[in-house]
């Protein structure tokens, strides 16, 4: 054996060199290996290199294998890692110290190229050789060996070796092809597997090339590695040995690259469009109109596995030649109800921000991303809340109302959007829209109606089950993939086996098989090279034997256990991840498993590999995503129930354990996994929890989410009893969530106050149950039932006491006061909604919001404004019009302001004061598009076609407001339908559409006498002795 310092002969046996006293590498017993003099395992086998050194008959054939399989021509990235500094350190120091110092670092280094899957090569005295891509190859050679690199840079920095020093390390890399698998040495005492080629000499020149502490390559590493790496371009320099000057790059750190980016990245997809050209080119002909100043949205649309995310990445590529802000985000079914949760995990993954940094550190990223694109430095803290920055950083964020602080957060990131565009086209892609929780959605409405005048395009993807709420608009369109062509589909199997043909009997039953859907061509094919039915032979694969076709299994989830299934390990850990959910922290996978952390780490690296997961960050913040949803499906699908049960308890267990911040950010995480776990009791409660955090954050539909995935579990819980009065807390809110997300005379908002209402009555014993019954009263009158609310609200009645609970008081009679408006009943609508008025304090009312979604001095004085113009006191009608507006403005709530805003444009409608209509109905059409009240879009627009009309406007149609009407029932509302059909057909009348106009009065006739709606009676009688009159044909 010989010393790597002073180069002297020593045998085998020796621990220490004979001539100088050097610590002499340690060989594995088992394998031959040669290791650092401190090694306790086996950096080539793992075998206990202080315990016994036989080999295991796995390690003997693994370790035959190798050897026999000779020598061969492959790609290969050679690193040399040399310590900077060790001559002074020898002159410095006594050698058993200088042993000492030379030991730690080779040990660290040998640490970190192992965990990276590289081999090292040879100890060579202060320095170490290692190749990645030997003995087993991977596509990532070269970026396990940037990776081990940094990593090395970085471990040895922090060693410390004592005597007050620190150590610093420069790194050379390099790739090219190779011979490798010559061995030399008896495979006992000494052994090394040699490399010949340029690429080894090059890696150790470049290392002399690196500042301490630096990393170089050559440049055909660094294309390999592509952005996944900040690097610098050090120019070409005349090496030793080389006949031309050599380009040269110095990598500084890892970038901060998108997921999606580094999916495609990692699969073996070459940029082929497999049969969507036509696709293709619709996205760029859009991407031209939008670059032009006039916004797009395309929704990408397919069942799952067709091809959407291959589609749009095909389409980033593109852009990567322009000028382009791309804005990558998707959809995760377990964020559901968890708002603006793609836009947070956007923000912080575009500003770097890792939860390791100080509250400081993290705020000054987000002000480096956000404030260079426009967004205004005076509302950063309502970025800093929204991405979890603590409070701690030294950001002021004023105490609002949770809908003000919704709206403006959205407000500023659509506007940062915007004024990011007017500089730079910007492209927003939006991945799996089926799976985007409510607040997401709502800004991505939000965004689609600011984009239509600005060089930005939306792309979006979702299943064909979902429907998206802005298609109507003029500049939204939707783009359907359907499945593949038999040549197209033959091009993804030629891709797939690396362009080399496989049998026609292979082929037609993947074909058969796949049906077109891009992902089940790929991983059937994939399948197949991986079985026993094939072996290559120059340009083609041949059957081995006959083909049986349940060797290829019949579909993918069967084609990726069976993948699985030949690596246990893998297989384990890829379904414990598919319960953590599409995308997992390696962290919270750990705490989980079994298995050592080495060995998760193999599995996770081999699912990298077989491009079923992609991997994310550098350690400590390591996450994986699967590739695709449907892989993380099949995965999941194939668990037993009972091990699906078992592991989302021991999730629960470890979250609620361990992770206490995850649980903060994401409640509804918890609950998942209880309710996996079906443990129904903790199940229910969290679920609870949840929807009490969605409720704070104004995300009403969330909240709807959260609630019915709770209630789910009542069924099962073990004493229901005991939980009754959070099930009834529950039933009523759930009312009460629905009624602002989809409108109080929506059906499921009818079902879900009754069935509150019913369970209040089985248990008499609940406190407070009023609220629910306010809100089925509700429903009733706006769904059009007015008999049945008025009787509800006087019963109701009886028992209120203004004194005793204002809130109660004024519940009813706002209930009594709008039922009896809309009856026709006007001097006892108005007694009614001047004892609300009289009673509301805003100071001590104003929460009553949350408990009846209705702000008392809001409603009452919206009503009473109507009741008094219907008395003819047109003044004092303006005046409580004006008083909704203000009330509802200065409580910064945004439904209220809608609310106040109707108050004054029907109010100015019944005054017949068009300019005013057309004013405030454009006002509350911006505003209620903006936050999602489309029962308000719905009726500003109908009164709005009913002013252009009478201004005369030539635009107009009866079918617009025709339209705006069923949008209006559509919400569920039929209360108002009277007053808006006669007001088509007096405009239709007006337009001279007497078949319009007949049949609008008509159906305003039966709803009035179907919802004893008397307010309109005298309004409809003049339209009916009009259109008697009128001499037109029948």
């Amino acid at each position: 054996m010989q010393c790597s310092s002073c180069q002297a002969d020593n045998d085998n046996s020796h621990k220490f060199c004979g001539q100088c006293g050097t610590p002499l590498p340690r060989p594995c017993g088992a394998c031959g290996f040669e290791n650092p003099p401190t090694g306790r395992f086996c950096g080539g086998c793992g075998t206990n290199l202080e315990g016994e050194a036989a080999a295991t008959p796995a390690q003997k054939e693994q370790l035959q294998e190798t050897a026999s399989s000779g020598p061969e021509r492959r790609h290969l990235t050679v690193m040399f890692c040399d310590l900077v500094g060790s001559t002074d350190l020898s002159v410095k120091f006594d050698p058993e110290d200088l042993r000492d110092i030379i030991t730690s670092f080779q040990t660290c280094c040998e640490q970190v190229i192992r965990k990276h899957q590289g081999y090292v090569a040879r100890y060579m005295g202060d320095g170490l050789l290692s190749y990645f891509g030997y003995p087993s190859a991977s596509e990532y050679d070269a970026e396990y060996a940037v990776r081990a690199g940094l990593e090395i840079i970085e471990a040895v920095s922090k060693l410390d070796p004592g005597h007050g020093i620190r150590l610093q390390t420069r790194v050379g890399i390099a790739s090219g092809n190779v011979i490798v698998g010559d061995v030399i040495g008896d495979g006992r005492g000494y052994r090394e597997e040699t490399v010949v080629g340029e690429t080894p000499n090059l890696a150790a020149r470049l290392q002399g090339l690196a500042p301490p502490d630096g990393l170089v390559t050559s440049s055909h590493t660094q294309r390999l590695v592509g952005g996944l790496f900040e690097y610098e371009d050090m120019g070409s320099h005349q090496l030793k040995g080389f006949d031309k000057p050599v380009p040269v790059f110095r990598i500084s750190g890892e970038s901060m690259v998108e997921s999606r980016f580094e999916a495609a990245r990692n699969s073996q997809d070459n940029g082929t469009t497999y049969g969507r050209e036509g696709e293709l080119g619709l996205l760029q002909r859009t991407w031209q109109q939008a670059k032009s100043g006039t916004g797009q949205l395309v929704l990408v649309s397919g069942e799952a596995g067709i091809g959407k995310s291959q589609l749009l990445e095909n389409f980033r590529s593109e852009l990567s030649k322009a000028k382009v802000d791309v804005l990558r985000m998707y959809g995760s079914p377990h964020a559901l109800s968890t708002p603006l949760h793609p836009i947070i995990n956007l923000l912080r993954r575009k500003a770097g921000i890792q939860h390791s940094q100080t509250p400081e550190e993290q705020l000054e990223l987000l002000k480096a991303f956000a404030l260079p694109r426009g967004f205004p430095d005076e509302e950063l803290p309502l970025l800093a809340s929204l991405v979890g920055i603590s409070a701690d950083a030294g950001y002021d964020l004023p105490p609002m109302p949770p809908p003000e602080q919704k709206f403006r957060t959205m407000h500023a990131l659509t506007q940062m959007i915007a004024r990011a565009a007017n500089s730079t086209p910007v492209v927003v892609i939006m991945e799996d829209l089926h799976w985007l929780d409510a607040s997401s959605l709502d800004f991505i409405e939000q965004l689609t109606f600011v984009i239509d005048r600005l060089p930005v395009l939306i792309l979006a993807t979702a299943r064909p089950e979902f429907s998206a709420p802005w298609q109507s608009a003029a500049h939204a369109h939707s783009l359907i993939i359907n499945r593949l062509t038999e040549v197209a589909a033959r091009d993804i199997m030629s891709q797939v086996s690396g362009g080399k043909d496989l049998p026609e009997e292979i082929s037609a039953h993947i074909l058969s098989k796949a049906e077109g859907v891009p992902l089940y061509v790929q991983e059937l094919t994939r399948a197949v090279l991986e079985g026993p039915y094939v072996e290559e032979q120059d340009d083609r694969f041949i059957l081995t034997g006959n083909f049986h076709p349940e060797a290829i299994p019949e579909t993918l989830q069967d084609s990726l256990m069976a993948r699985l299934d030949r690596m246990a390990p893998v297989k384990e850990v890829a379904q414990i991840a598919s319960v953590l959910g599409r995308e997992f922290q390696l962290s919270v996978l750990l705490s989980i498993t079994a298995q050592p952390e080495n060995i998760v780490q193999d599995a996770l690296t081999q699912l990298v590999d077989a491009d079923i997961i992609v991997r994310r960050g550098m350690e400590p913040h390591v996450s994986y995503l699967f590739k695709h949803a449907l892989l993380q499906d099949s995965a999941y699908n194939a668990l037993l129930r009972s091990r699906r049960r078992q592991i989302h308890a021991q999730i629960a267990m470890s979250l609620k354990d361990n992770f206490p911040t995850h649980i903060e950010e994401r409640p509804e995480l918890l609950a998942h996994h209880y309710t996996g776990a079906e443990m129904c009791d903790a199940g229910f409660d969290a679920w609870h929890d949840a929807s009490q955090y969605s409720l704070r954050k104004f995300a009403h539909r969330e909240v709807c989410d959260n609630l019915q995935r709770g209630l789910e579990q009542c069924e099962k819980l073990e004493d229901r009893n005991a939980r009754r009065h959070t099930e009834f807390e529950m039933r009523s809110l759930l009312g009460s969530a629905l009624m602002v997300s989809k409108g109080p005379g929506d059906k499921e908002v009818g079902e879900a106050y009754g069935e509150a209402v019913n369970f209040a009555e089985q248990h008499p014993d609940l406190a407070n149950t009023f609220p629910a019954q306010f809100g089925l009263c509700r429903f009733l009158w706006a769904s059009g039932e007015l008999n049945k609310a008025v009787d509800m609200a006087r019963k109701l009645s009886g028992a209120a006491s203004e004194k005793r609970d204002p809130g109660h008081y004024m519940a009813t009679h706002v209930l009594l006061g709008i039922s009896l408006w809309h009856a026709g009943h006007n001097d006892q609508a108005l007694e009614n909604l001047d004892r609300v008025c009289n009673c509301y304090q805003m100071q001590r009312d104003a929460g009553l919001f949350f408990t009846y979604m209705m702000d008392f001095g809001v409603f009452g004085n919206f009503y009473r404004s109507l009741a008094l113009q219907s008395l003819g006191r047109t003044e004092e009608a303006i005046v409580a019009a004006q008083t909704s507006l203000d009330f509802a403005r200065k409580l910064d709530n945004p439904h209220e302001i809608g609310f106040g805003l109707l108050a004054n444009f029907i109010g100015a409608t019944l005054r017949r004061e068009w300019h005013q209509v057309l004013a405030l109905t454009g006002e509350c059409i911006e505003f209620s598009s903006a936050q999602g009240f489309p029962e308000f879009v719905a009726l500003a627009r109908a009164c709005q076609g009913v002013a252009q009309v009478q201004l005369l406007d030539p635009t107009i149609t009866s079918q617009a407001i025709e339209s705006a009407i069923e949008d209006w029932k559509g919400t569920g509302f039929n209360a108002w339908l009277p007053w808006l059909y006669g007001l088509l057909a007096e405009s239709a009348l007006e337009l001279g559409d007497y078949d319009c106009a007949r049949k609008s009065l008509a159906n305003a006739q039966i709803y009035m006498e179907h919802q004893n709606e008397r307010q309109v009676e005298s309004m409809l009688s003049g339209l009916e002795q009009k259109l008697t009159g009128n001499t037109s044909p029948a």
